[in-house]
């Protein structure tokens, strides 16, 4: 039997029986019951619009030097952006899947391909360190 954080499998399946389910891989809808509207999710967020403008002008603040440090950022002025790219086959792919037509295009936001970080969770770090440094 499997111990997960001081409790065993058995445990969890007894505690969430969806679990059971999840392992034999079997179809399953999960609806989170915490799940409440952007009204009242909003008010309890720990960041606001000011956090958020006060981010982006630190990455302003920031850009001349990230552009000369990584020089794979100077491309777009030493902002640390995902590369968005059109994916034509997906949108047929599912359109030929759910017999639908979809107005428009299909983009995908390639964090994968963030310069210097690969990943958005590592320009959060980055962007820490940089609010650290300031």
């Amino acid at each position: 039997m499997k111990v997960i954080q001081g409790k065993d499998e058995q445990y969890w399946k007894e505690e969430y029986p969806i679990i059971s389910k999840l392992v034999s891989t079997k179809e399953v809808l999960w609806l989170n019951p915490k799940h409440e509207g952007f009204q009242a999710g909003i008010t309890k967020a720990l960041l606001n619009k000011n956090d958020v403008n006060e981010a982006e002008k630190r990455l302003k603040r920031f850009a001349p030097y990230i552009a000369k440090a990584f020089p794979e950022t100077r491309k777009l002025n030493g902002m640390i952006e995902s590369p968005i790219v059109e994916i034509p086959s997906m949108q047929k792919h599912v359109e030929t899947t759910y017999k639908m037509e979809f107005g428009g295009r299909f983009l995908l936001k390639c964090d994968s391909h963030l310069p210097i970080s690969g990943s958005i969770k590592a320009r959060g770090g980055i962007y820490e360190v940089l609010k650290h440094a300031e």
